[in-house]
């Protein structure tokens, strides 16, 4: 949950901060454990296009307990990550709320988050 408290994920000239970025992947698995089908959970991973194209963040929630995915239209996409807020849920678990572009929410009810920023190999132009 430190994330919540880094100033980058804010600082929009930061270029791991994912606000202006673009939804590229959205991965929700089932899956469950011990043998036992009836012993479920749920993950979440999601990537993104950093908002500077020279990168990609990457989201993984480890263990999901709700989600709400409200997208009214997705003819034109999910549009720009506009803001996020973290908090706590009323059983004490990380709330992760998202709004994008065109006003797209989710609420992301999860045990922790993890971030991972994955940059593009910049490629030198030779002179």
């Amino acid at each position: 949950m430190k994330l919540a408290l880094a100033m980058e994920w804010y600082d929009f000239s930061v270029h791991q901060c994912p606000h202006d970025a673009w939804l590229e992947e959205f991965k929700l698995t089932e899956s469950s454990s011990g043998g036992n089908i009836a012993e479920r959970s749920c993950s979440l991973e999601v990537q993104l296009l950093g908002a500077y194209h020279d990168g990609r963040i990457m989201l993984r929630y480890p263990k999901v307990f709700s989600h709400q995915i409200s997208v009214a239209d997705c003819g034109r996409g999910m549009g720009d990550w506009r803001y996020d807020e973290f908090r706590l849920s009323e059983r004490g678990h990380l709330l992760h709320e998202i709004e994008w572009a065109d006003g797209h929410r989710w609420l992301i009810e999860a045990n922790d988050i993890e971030f991972e920023w994955v940059p593009f190999e910049s490629k030198v132009v030779p002179d």
